[in-house]
Parts: structure tokens; sequence; C-alpha cells
């Protein structure tokens, strides 16, 4: 059975991405953060690949973001709650099994070297 997750989960899930992305954002080149930011500003906004960007609001969108990293930044990542329960955010395992019965999936860990990740999704049948 699939649900939608519920909206502390899901605002937990993503304020550990916004810590995560706040710690680690200056680890890159200008040229390469400024073109991942512009696909991420694409990717949130739901737009498509070969969309045309308007500058004034890609700029005015990475304006908030960095000032909300900042923020950010020295925060230690959140508990992930589920119903009446609190997780860990590295608890992958406790956390998946209790999302499995929902249908969803939860993942956390490192990306790089030191660059913590974390993600939930639907879970969706394999293809026969």
């Amino acid at each position: 059975m699939t649900v939608d997750p519920p909206a502390a989960l899901v605002e937990a899930v993503q304020t550990n991405c916004h810590i995560a992305d706040a710690r680690h954002a200056a680890d890159l080149s200008l040229c390469i953060y400024l073109l991942q930011m512009r696909e991420f500003y694409r990717w949130e906004q739901g737009l498509a690949l070969g969309a045309a960007l308007d500058r004034d609001a890609v700029g005015c969108w990475l304006a908030r973001r960095e000032a909300l990293w900042a923020e950010l930044e020295t925060q230690a990542f959140v508990p992930i709650p589920l119903g009446d329960r609190s997780f860990d955010p590295l608890d992958v395992h406790a956390l998946n099994a209790a999302l499995a019965p929902q249908g969803l999936v939860y993942g956390a860990g490192l990306a790089a070297v030191d660059r913590p990740a974390f993600f939930l999704a639907r879970t969706v049948a394999a293809p026969r």
C-alpha cells in the first residue's frame, strides 16, 4: 500500500538535505556550483531540461537558498518523526522497517567523502 508521506517526515528529510547542502556547497568550484544550482533550480521548479530559465527568478531563488543555508550550516541534523516515534536520521534500517508498510523507502549515507545525503521515495513494483 502506498500513501502520501506525513508532512513532518518530508519536512525533516528536506531539512537534513538543506543542512548537508549548507555544509558542503562551498566544496565545489564556483563554475560547478553555479551549474549545479541552475539544474537544482530547474528540478525544484519542475522545469523541463530544455526550458529557458528566467535569470532574475534563478538569482532570487539562489539568494533565498543561500540565506537559508547560512541559518542552517551549524545546526545538527534533525530527528526523523514517524507516528509517535522519532528516529536518528542515520538509522536507515529502523526507518525503512517502519516505512515499508506505507510503500516508502528512506536513504541516508555519504554521497562523497564526508558529504551526507538523504532521500525519501515511494517504492514501485518491479516489472515482471
